[in-house]
């Protein structure tokens, strides 16, 4: 799901969309310095867009247009973790560093702008090895949106807040090179602008394939 709200000339401008489907792309690099060792440090390229997206545009006069358009974000992290015992089923307490990209945009021209939202991220996360094949992350993240589209900050829009959201993942082993992994995460944007604050809001649950050789 995802929703936008920002003051406008004619009134505050809205992007409220029902829960739609979407597909992801997942890369992770997992390196462990010393072989067995409790530290391991990586990589992961996250790439979610929506499919059949279309939103409902309100105009001044009444009338509505239902156009296609796309929701999409784009994550590259790097990131280390720490095993707190010697047991491979202890629990690992890790942060991330990387870059967020969150946009928007529709295939024709509608009231509220084709935006874009990016900057640095820094995340944190605990891993709980539940049972033998099956463990939980969670942990909190802070974004500072350093880049905002030309699109919003022509209509007063400020950059530098901060985007404030958390992920949570239950993964499970289902072989010994194929994981499947649900997650939900969620992420809340609140921009300065002239006429008044300006919100992104970002909530989605995906279910992974992982192939880990």
């Amino acid at each position: 799901m995802r929703s936008f709200e920002m003051p406008g000339e004619a009134g505050l401008v809205r992007l409220e969309t029902e829960p739609f489907p979407a597909a992801t792309l997942r890369l992770l690099l997992d390196v462990e310095p010393r072989a067995r060792g409790r530290l391991t440090v990586g990589g992961e390229l996250r790439y979610l867009t929506s499919v059949g997206l279309r939103s409902t545009d309100e105009r001044a006069d009444g009338s509505e247009r239902n156009t296609a358009s796309r929701s999409h974000r784009l994550d590259v992290d790097v990131y280390a973790a720490v095993r707190l015992g010697e047991s491979p089923g202890s629990v690992r307490l890790g942060a991330g560093l990387g870059w967020g990209v969150r946009a928007f945009d529709s295939e024709a021209p509608v009231t509220l702008p084709d935006y874009g939202l990016g900057g640095p991220r820094l995340r944190a996360f605990a891993v709980f090895p539940i049972a033998e094949r099956l463990l939980v992350a969670l942990g909190p993240e802070v974004e500072w949106l350093l880049v905002v589209d030309d699109s919003l900050t022509g209509q007063g829009v400020d950059a530098g807040t901060l985007a404030v959201g958390g992920e949570a993942r239950v993964r499970l082993a289902l072989f010994d090179a194929f994981h499947a992994e649900a997650l939900y995460r969620e992420s809340h944007a609140t921009l300065s602008a002239d006429g008044g604050d300006s919100t992104d809001r970002e909530r989605y649950g995906a279910l992974e394939l992982l192939y880990r050789p």
